[in-house]
């Protein structure tokens, strides 16, 4: 067959009617099946003990969340899917019916949770707490019935942390059993004491040990979470620096009195060490010279137990290691502490061979689904060398917004990659890195979601087969690898068809596509237990700069182009992060980009600028950029009507210059299910190092998450802000060369469901 030459007919095609048919009979037999799952347990006795829970509140909880207080607790409300509000929906209610999990009263239980609320309010400092059970009653519902149970608490005020005034000549009757507390202690809330302090010793740590105290805050309830969280902290302070022998323990004098408490760390440095010899065990047929370079340790170095750390997360993301075992040998309790410490690494290589089988899919401004295939061996002929393959069959719904109107074709889409990996070049940490790839696919910048081409016009649906390949090196620097830089020559050829007509529009061709490429990126992000991530940042910064030179010598665009972006991550509480990211693009072609705006040159000319734009410029919208508008919709847009088969049908365009930015609120609700807040604004031009402020195209919304291994479950529902989208325009129309975006049940909405955070 001609590769031009495709059938004008869908290879799929779907009737919507006999999708709902068949997807009713399946919800039908599917809920023939879980007639159990409906039935609730009995609630028949007097005591009513057995009785689904319907909720638990607390009550008089002023200072401690309720639902810090549920969660202290064996008493628990009945959990379904959303909230139970699909309870009572046809067809529905078996989504709830199979997701319920029942919880039932116990009146034994209740009583000890009542001494749980107790106890958890003490080590929040609320000493003088007390919790009762207000009442459990009934709801009848004509199903058997169930129970709400209220938790009444009575806080108290509560002991904070500052200086204890207890005369001296009472306090080895008050505090009987803390003799440290019978001295004087001085006016300090937060006090350190010293065990073997010297000049020389305390100069390395000093100045973080009083950063780390600090954590334990005068004037704040004592918590004696806290309270061991700074000990912790003190150590880590001690082991990072030098003093693997630190030890900190303490003691705190509570004055129920004069409801204060009074906190004594006791710092012990031992000697200040250096590593030993460094032995790796268990590497088996491994190389040990790579392995041993991604340690960054030497004998005789300044022990650190955060270069430790840092070693292990080296060592784990080779892949190649099941079990990684640290052990550090210090000398034997009730011995004189060496201070050379020898450290030795023991591990577990785990299966090289792996075969991955799966699938995913998009739903929102595109919507697809596809199957991954793949094959990788870690230690491909040995030396940690990696060879990876997968193939991604898939289909994307045409048109490509499933909510306003049902798909009537399937577009076809697979793709064929590799990538080979070799360590040890040039250094050891250097990585030479080999990719291939083979695609047949819809190119996601030449998507629109125009209602006028799609129900007036006749639109030439364009695909690309390409072949593409890279090869480069990649090597990181600094402590903990947290700077990363990258260095490759990329080369694709591109060769248009068309899923839906005999041929492409006039003025789309193949293209050679070859490029230089560089990027930098500088990753200082962490999790809530402050440890380096990249699925779940909690606090830090993110940075990167991607530079590319395509053409010159040959090929069919010449151009500049570089996209630096920046992130930061803010924490509000333990689990509430605010994160910041602007992006900004800059675009400097050389042979195209001036004709798509001229209306004095042939439309095949035209055609010819919107292709080579599509796979170079920057396009804007979607989810993880401006989540009111669908792929592309932000920025420039002209008229190409033998791609649209309208005479004033608009499409994206691209531009040369852009810029994004995002605020988002990131907290927990319950479990793994979180939730977010998020504003997204940007603009595209069409000209060189031009960025509008008076373009902002703001959008708000608000998000769901739910945490997986491999990054959050994302559903984001943009709506765009009225009279923000171009400064001066509140109507539905935009200045001229700007697009209509689409709409969601014909509101400025857009919805997005995909993996991992949009940033």
């Amino acid at each position: 067959m001609n590769p031009r030459s495709l059938p004008t007919r869908p290879a799929l095609a779907l009737h919507p009617l006999m999708g709902a048919l068949y997807g009713a009979l399946a919800l039908l037999l599917f809920g023939v099946g879980c007639t159990r799952a409906l039935e609730r347990p009995p609630c028949s006795r007097p005591d009513l003990s057995g009785c689904p829970i319907e909720s638990v509140y607390v009550e008089g909880n002023g200072r401690v969340g309720g639902g810090d207080i549920k969660g202290a607790v064996a008493t628990a409300e009945t959990s379904r899917l959303l909230g139970g509000a699909l309870e009572n929906v046809p067809l529905l209610r078996i989504l709830d019916a199979v997701s319920v999990k029942y919880e039932r009263f116990d009146r034994f239980v209740l009583e000890r949770d009542l001494a749980r609320v107790e106890r958890y309010y003490q080590a929040r400092g609320y000493y003088d707490a007390r919790a009762r059970a207000g009442r459990v009653h009934r709801l009848e519902d004509g199903e058997g019935g169930r129970v709400v149970v209220e938790i009444v608490v009575e806080e108290g005020q509560p002991v904070v942390v500052g200086p204890i005034a207890t005369p001296l000549d009472q306090r080895p009757r008050l505090y009987k059993d803390k003799p440290e507390c019978h001295r004087e202690l001085g006016d300090k809330p937060v006090r350190l004491e010293w065990e073997d302090w010297t000049i020389q010793k305390g100069f390395v740590v000093l100045g973080k040990v009083l950063e780390a105290s600090a954590n334990t805050k005068s004037g704040k309830p004592f918590e004696e979470d806290n309270y061991q969280e700074t000990k912790q902290m003190l150590i880590d302070v001690l082991t990072e620096r030098g003093f693997p022998y630190g030890k900190v323990d303490g003691f705190v004098c509570v004055d129920l009195v004069a409801r204060k408490a009074q906190v004594t760390y006791r710092i012990g440095l031992g000697p200040r060490s250096t590593f030993g010899p460094i032995k790796i065990e268990g590497l088996g047929d491994l190389p040990e010279r790579p392995i041993r370079a991604a340690l960054k340790m030497e004998e005789g170095e300044t022990f650190s137990s955060d270069k430790l750390s840092a070693a292990q997360r080296s060592l784990s993301e080779f892949g190649v290691f099941g079990a990684i075992d640290i052990q550090v040998q210090k000398s034997p309790e009730g011995e004189p502490p060496n201070p050379v410490v020898p450290v030795t690494f023991k591990l577990q290589p785990t299966t090289m061979r792996n075969v991955k089988l799966g699938g995913g899919g998009e739903l929102g401004g595109r919507t697809e689904a596809h199957l991954v295939a793949g094959w990788e061996d870690r230690n491909f002929l040995g030396g940690l060398r990696r060879l990876n393959v997968e193939v991604r069959p898939g289909v994307v719904f045409y048109p490509t917004i499933f909510f306003d109107r049902l798909p009537t074709r399937l577009l076809p889409e697979i793709q064929l990659r590799s990538e080979f990996r070799q360590p040890d070049v040039f250094d050891p940490r250097t990585t030479a890195v080999l990719r291939g790839s083979a695609r047949w696919y819809r190119l996601l910048t030449g998507q629109f979601n125009k209602e006028d081409v799609i129900t007036e016009g006749d639109e030439n649906i364009v695909g690309y087969r390409e072949f593409a390949g890279a090869v480069g090196l990649e090597r990181p620097f600094l402590h903990g690898d947290i700077l990363n830089v990258g260095l490759f020559y990329n080369l694709q050829f591109n060769d248009p068809f068309s899923y839906n007509k005999d041929a492409p529009p006039a003025g789309f061709r193949s293209l050679l596509l070859p490029s230089i490429q560089t990027t930098v990126t500088l990753d200082l992000r962490r999790d809530s237990a402050n440890k380096p991530t990249r699925i779940a940042p909690h606090r830090g910064f993110w940075a990167t700069l991607d530079a590319e030179v395509a053409g010159y010598l040959y090929g069919d665009a010449d151009d500049v182009r570089l996209q630096p972006e920046i992130r930061t991550y803010i924490p509000l509480s333990k689990k509430t992060t605010i994160a910041l990211r602007l992006l900004v693009g800059m675009l400097f072609p050389s042979n195209y980009g001036q004709n798509i705006s001229n209306p004095n040159v042939s439309e095949d000319l035209k055609a010819r600028d919107l292709q080579l734009l599509q796979f170079r410029a920057f396009f804007s919208g979607g989810p993880n950029s401006n989540r009111g508008y669908t792929y592309n919709e932000v920025g420039p847009h002209g008229l190409v009507p033998s791609l649209t088969g309208l005479s004033d049908g608009l499409v994206p365009t691209g531009g040369l210059s852009m810029w994004e930015a995002s605020v988002e609120l990131r907290t927990p609700i319950v479990g793994d299910l979180g939730m977010a807040l998020f504003v997204d604004a940007s603009d595209i031009t069409s000209t060189v190092l031009s960025y509008r402020l008076t373009h902002p195209h703001l959008s708000t919304g608000i998000g769901l998450r739910y945490a997986t291994p491999i990054g959050p479950l994302r559903v984001d529902l943009g709506f765009r802000v009225p009279c923000a989208q171009v400064i001066g325009y509140c109507g539905s129309d935009l200045p001229p060369g700007e697009g209509r975006p689409g709409t969601l049940v014909g509101l400025p909405l857009a919805f997005n469901l995909g993996i991992g955070e949009a940033f």
